[in-house]
Parts: C-alpha cells; sequence; structure tokens
C-alpha cells in the first residue's frame, strides 16, 4: 500500500512540475507582425504582399522556398505556396476569399 501512495504521489509531482514550465520562456519575446499588421511599404514588392486582400491571407515575408511565400486561407483550412511572380486578378481575389 505504501508503495502505491509514494508512486503516486511521485507521478503526480512529475506531471505538476512539466505543467508548470509549459509556455513559460526565459526571454518573452515580442510577437511577430503578420505582413496584414505591417505597413505595405516595407514589405516584399509582389502582388501578394501589396493587394490589401491577399495581405491578410500571406503568412510571413520570409519564402518557403525560391520565389515561393506561404499563403493561408482565411478560415485556415489550406495553406498554399504563393509564387512571386504570380499575379491575382479580381475576380481570383473573390473567389479566394470565398474558397478561403
Amino acid at each position: 500500500m505504501d508503495k502505491s501512495k509514494t508512486l503516486l504521489v511521485v507521478v503526480i509531482a512529475i506531471m505538476a512540475g512539466g505543467c508548470g514550465q509549459m509556455g513559460s520562456s526565459p526571454e518573452e519575446e515580442e510577437p511577430e507582425k503578420t505582413p496584414a499588421e505591417m505597413d505595405p511599404a516595407d514589405l516584399p514588392q509582389i502582388d501578394a504582399f501589396q493587394s490589401e486582400h491577399s495581405r491578410e491571407m500571406m503568412v510571413s515575408t520570409e519564402p518557403v522556398a525560391d520565389g515561393y511565400y506561404l499563403m493561408r486561407s482565411k478560415i485556415g483550412a489550406f495553406t498554399i505556396w504563393f509564387p512571386e511572380e504570380a499575379v491575382l486578378m479580381d475576380n481570383a481575389k473573390k473567389s479566394l476569399l470565398l474558397c478561403g
């Protein structure tokens, strides 16, 4: 009986100690701004970042591969690699917004 109580106390102590460390970091960093929160002049000079509607869906100004930036749908259901030389037409932007 004493062994099971000791084991229970050890398991609870491990869980409490591990959970106490979650979410804390030694350096409280300022969250990085999304492209939608940034000034368009500070963003890459490609259509997706310069258009207000598509800028909201861009994840980061850092390319995921040479010439491709990550774009997330409005509801977060999918992401695509958006080529920097691509141009969104007005009707394509509307359909992206409706799909996303």
